[in-house]
């Protein structure tokens, strides 16, 4: 989702950033995803929710112990499970926008 009203005290706002819920349908139907959060656990049904509401069958983990996920369900987690790839909203930077910071490498 768009960060462009900064943190809302962990509550979910905001459009889904262009082309990403297309592209996340995409993956899903070729891999088992799940959605790592550093938003608090009690969010995490309102993030299933919302991924429910924009046509995704989604769930929260609660197995304390998982190290990967293989299910077909969207996965709402706050583990950085094992994983063939990951997509970072705040990381890669998509088209030609500049990265935020653009410090020199040393």
């Amino acid at each position: 989702m768009r960060h462009d009203k900064g943190w809302q005290d962990g509550r979910i706002y905001g459009d889904p950033i262009p082309g990403a819920l297309e592209a996340l349908r995409i993956l899903q139907a070729v891999r088992s995803v799940f959605i790592v959060t550093a938003r608090h656990r009690r969010y995490h049904p309102a993030i299933a929710a919302w991924l429910i509401s924009h046509g995704f069958d989604a769930i929260v983990d609660e197995d304390p112990d998982r190290a990967y996920w293989l299910g077909t369900q969207i996965l709402v987690t706050n583990k950085k499970l094992g994983g063939a790839i990951y997509i970072d909203d705040r990381g890669l930077r998509l088209g030609n926008r500049p990265p935020r910071s653009a410090a020199p490498h040393r």
